[in-house]
């Protein structure tokens, strides 16, 4: 199941949209299930860890190296090449790219 949650306040105009998707399983998950939640869990804490080291030593951290270290984490985990929105909703194509690689 995944639950895909957004808002924006309306003022003022320029402000930020809120974005967070939730995902769950309805029964008891699957060994692959459990992987892809570990690495999706894995690369969560890879990102918070990279801001915190960021902000810990007072430097600008920018969203692309926050998505390299993530990156880096799911291609290290035999996941090269599918990002991690495909890791949280696989199509078709995506399994067979994970299966055959």
């Amino acid at each position: 199941m995944l639950l895909d949650i957004w808002a924006k306040c309306a003022k003022p105009e320029d402000s930020v949209y809120y974005d967070i998707t939730w995902t769950g399983v309805v029964g008891t998950p699957s060994d692959k299930q459990r992987e892809v939640f570990d690495v999706v869990r894995g690369a969560r804490d890879v990102g918070i860890q990279t801001v915190q080291q960021a902000f810990d030593a007072k430097r600008k951290v920018c969203g692309w190296e926050v998505d390299k270290a993530v990156r880096e984490f799911i291609d290290g985990k035999g996941w090269a090449g599918i990002s991690s929105i495909a890791l949280v909703t696989p199509s078709p194509a995506t399994s067979r790219q994970r299966r055959e690689s």
